[in-house]
């Protein structure tokens, strides 16, 4: 038949290189404090909301922002590419069964939102970005009391300003 079409399916990835990279990423997160500072600031704002209607339990806020950090790694752009993963990356990163749904995730975001914690997340990264590129200063630049003219733009890549 001439005018028929056959539907391609794409072939699974293979995980085993992106895998590994996942571990690393996963590693860095923890043994940097990332993890730890946006589950504590997190918290800090359901805390301070009682109605928040954020998760109370820290190994659920664990879980949705490792899931939320590693969407790229997973190969998603978005939160919405949840509704039809079925890869396993993230649920053995975060530690569970399954990955996390799109309509969960998205639920917590809202909370986040409505909790007002954007401002806090931002501050709390910034200063994680700080301590991690940042230098500590020498006796001599304590005594001098000069502020350091670094600002990271991406979180990443530091650029003085004159």
């Amino acid at each position: 038949m001439e005018g028929t079409r056959e539907k391609k399916l794409t072939e699974p990835q293979e995980v085993g290189q992106e895998g590994i990279g996942s571990l690393l990423r996963l590693s860095a997160a923890h043994q940097t404090g990332l993890l730890a500072t946006l589950s504590a600031t997190i918290q800090g704002v359901a805390s301070s909301l009682l109605s928040s209607g954020l998760p109370r339990n820290q190994a659920v806020v664990d879980r949705l922002v490792l899931t939320l950090l590693f969407l790229p790694v997973a190969g998603l752009a978005r939160t919405w590419d949840l509704r039809t993963y079925t890869g396993t990356l993230l649920a053995l990163l975060t530690g569970r069964g399954c990955a996390y749904s799109y309509a969960y995730v998205e639920q917590f975001l809202s909370r986040l939102a409505r909790a007002g914690a954007d401002e806090r997340l931002t501050d709390a990264v910034a200063q994680w970005t700080w301590a991690v590129w940042h230098d500590e200063q020498t006796e001599q630049e304590q005594e001098r009391e000069e502020p350091r003219a670094v600002f990271y733009v991406d979180g990443q890549t530091p650029c003085r300003l004159q």
